[in-house]
């Protein structure tokens, strides 16, 4: 289901992803009535894999991706939210 509305989901993300309430994304097995649970997991996934397909160095990749401290930047070089601009 979440492939069919990636980009809705993006768009959503967008919105979420400085905020404090995670309920929609993170630890809403028990309570996520109108959508997959735990989506926050896909976009993590999403966006990490997007980063380590373009990394030219896949062990600097990992490396880089366990020890993340500026999300923003990760994103950015990721080329994901590009690709959902499309």
């Amino acid at each position: 289901m979440a492939t069919q509305h990636e980009r809705q989901l993006w768009l959503e993300f967008q919105q979420a992803k400085h905020g404090t309430d995670y309920s929609r994304w993170l630890h809403n097995g028990l309570t996520s009535t109108d959508r997959p649970a735990n989506l926050g997991y896909w976009m993590g996934y999403q966006i990490a894999k997007a980063y380590y397909d373009r990394a030219t160095d896949k062990r600097q990749a990992v490396y880089e991706l366990l020890h993340i401290r500026d999300y923003d930047a990760l994103l950015e070089a990721s080329g994901y939210a590009k690709r959902m601009e499309r």
